[in-house]
């Protein structure tokens, strides 16, 4: 007896999960100006680099024969792919099946994907788009872990500090999604179609009697400007493009060093711009966009969380091949000086630097800490301190 059936069976599922939600639910996805995950995952990688992990599993429903009736696939997608060769892991939530609110085998696929990412030490990239749990109806299962599951996010918290983690908000992200969207080295939002919140509008008009809309409580605007999300992106082809060059200059891992390149740029040329880009009078103010543009090889640099903290400038960019994070004020705003939130965007960014070996070149033009009321409701001083520490215990480990 032969184990044919079976794998016919497995093909089958494997098969039916390529549908997705069906001719309707893709139809409503691209109608919504939305790309679907699978589309979404091929316009990312190499093309055919693809590999699937999982594609059958989902919940199954079958006669007295054991022969399969229907299949309702995981809605989450996950596998390992390339990108410029190098291998990562993508995953992320199939919007067309129950606006991707976590089947069991979605659930379990996506919580996967951080220990894929670890295991293999190699980036980790999530494409969201979907709500958290929902309350189970008659007929549905709840979605559960037993008591004795590690924790959840220990594993998130775990590829944080072990790969580089890279995420999109493609369309509306709420709850546990949103959680993990920001868990992340570099996040990204498109403008128009993603929305970001804890809870959604019928939710919070419930609880706190507050009229808004989803764009209102979560928008692009809202969250580019308050350091949640990192950067915005006209559209998805922009988005999933900002993913792979900031994961251009990183390791795949943190025991590896930035890929460095055979410099196309002459390290010993000359900008003679540079000579009168920085007025003298320092009460005027100069482009510091244009300076590091003048520097960095090519003129290449990608800039991160341009909207959050802005008399700070931060992002990657190479010097003579070598990846590298600048940093820098901007003086157009506060002539530069350092406020509660650059304090926090700059901390943030020197330690990630320090995670994946980055050197840090600074182009230091900051009068100081932000004066006024404001600044001081704010706990400036305290915040802009912290920046000079590394982490309590990485001090104690040093020190003892």
């Amino acid at each position: 007896m032969s184990w044919e059936r079976e794998v016919r069976d497995i093909t089958h599922k494997q098969a039916l999960a390529k549908n997705q939600g069906g001719p309707e639910g893709v139809g409503r996805q691209h109608n919504a100006g939305r790309q679907t995950i699978r589309e979404r995952i091929d316009m990312l990688l190499d093309p055919g680099s693809f590999h699937e992990m999982g594609a059958g599993a989902g919940d199954a429903e079958r006669g007295a024969d054991r022969s399969l009736k229907s299949f309702t696939p995981a809605n989450f997608v996950l596998g390992f792919g390339a990108l410029n060769g190098r291998r990562c892991v993508v995953g992320g939530e199939d919007f067309t099946l129950r606006g991707s609110s976590p089947n069991e085998a979605g659930l379990r696929k996506s919580v996967y994907a951080e220990e894929l990412a670890c295991h293999y030490r190699v980036p980790l990239i999530r494409l969201h788009e979907g709500g958290g749990g929902s309350v189970a109806g008659a007929g549905r299962k709840t979605v559960g872990n037993p008591p004795h599951t590690p924790p959840r996010f220990r594993s998130v918290a775990r590829a944080l500090g072990t790969v580089p983690v890279a995420t999109a908000a493609l369309g509306p992200v709420a709850g546990l999604p949103a959680s993990r969207l920001v868990a992340a080295h570099f996040s990204v939002m498109t403008e128009k179609t993603a929305q970001v919140l804890i809870a959604g509008p019928a939710v919070v008009a419930r609880a706190l009697n507050e009229q808004k809309t989803k764009e209102e409580l979560g928008g692009a605007k809202v969250h580019t400007r308050n350091g949640v999300v990192d950067n915005i992106a006209t559209d998805e082809t922009d988005a999933l493009d900002q993913i792979r060059r900031f994961l251009d200059y990183l390791p795949l891992n943190v025991w590896e060093s930035p890929p460095r390149r055979a410099a196309t740029d002459d390290p010993e040329r000359r900008n003679e711009a540079l000579l009168s880009l920085i007025p003298r009078d320092r009460r005027k103010i100069f482009d510091a966009r244009r300076l590091i543009a003048a520097i960095v090889d090519d003129g290449d640099f990608f800039e991160m969380g341009r909207f959050y903290g802005r008399g700070q400038i931060i992002g990657l960019a190479r010097m003579n091949g070598q990846p590298v994070g600048i940093m820098t004020n901007d003086s157009h705003y506060y002539a530069g000086a350092m406020t509660d939130a650059g304090a926090r965007k700059v901390r943030r960014f020197v330690e990630f630097c320090q995670t994946f070996h980055l050197p840090v070149i600074t182009f230091v033009d900051e009068p100081g800490f932000m004066i006024g009321s404001e600044s001081e409701s704010a706990g400036t001083i305290r915040c802009g301190t912290r920046r000079c520490w590394r982490s309590p215990t990485a001090w104690c480990r040093g020190h003892r």
